[in-house]
């Protein structure tokens, strides 16, 4: 049985919120950061994300970077240098969301470009809160381990079969974050 979130369906959703929320139509310049470009579960997400903004005629552009936080956020501020037009970045993960975030302070933009995440860690719960990345999508990994267990206790005390359960996604902004932030601090995730 599989427990966690459809990474492609999650890139679609992560792509249209962006829409949404970031008033995105064709023409607007978009980027994805991938801080682990042969991840095929980073990879879904990405593809999801174009299909996400193929909706309104925007093909994004992939940076990829790696998965130090210091050479990633040099490689992202030399593309929003090079891209004074980028409206909107979307990343992949909790470290290539830290390479964005630097990179707009190395680069004075912080604010200027909106920035689109996934998952919620205590530095991306820190980051919206404070208003620097306007959503994540989170794949709720405390119901992972909760329903993971009870499958398994289903299984040993009935002999039930294991389900897939999707955990996600979730859209986190800072007007919802609060609840799920608190499972941080007690969890790390």
């Amino acid at each position: 049985a599989y427990i966690g979130q459809d990474n492609f369906q999650a890139g679609v959703g992560a792509g249209k919120e962006a829409v949404k929320l970031f008033g995105l139509q064709s023409g607007d310049q978009v980027a994805v950061v991938d801080q682990e470009p042969f991840n095929i579960s980073l990879t879904a997400r990405e593809k999801g994300i174009a299909q996400g903004l193929s909706s309104v005629g925007i093909t994004p552009v992939n940076v990829n970077t790696s998965d130090n936080p210091s050479s990633g956020a040099t490689v992202v501020a030399a593309f929003i240098t090079h891209n004074p037009n980028v409206k909107a970045i979307l990343t992949l993960g909790p470290t290539g969301t830290t390479q964005v975030v630097t990179a707009l302070d190395q680069t004075n933009t912080t604010g200027q470009i909106k920035v689109g995440a996934f998952d919620l860690d205590s530095a991306t719960l820190h980051y919206i809160q404070q208003g620097t990345v306007d959503f994540t999508v989170d794949q709720q990994p405390f119901l992972q381990g909760a329903y993971g267990v009870a499958e398994l206790y289903m299984l040993n005390r009935y002999g039930s079969q294991p389900e897939d359960f999707s955990t996600g996604p979730a859209y986190l902004t800072k007007d919802n974050v609060s609840k799920l932030g608190k499972l941080v601090d007690l969890t790390g995730f």
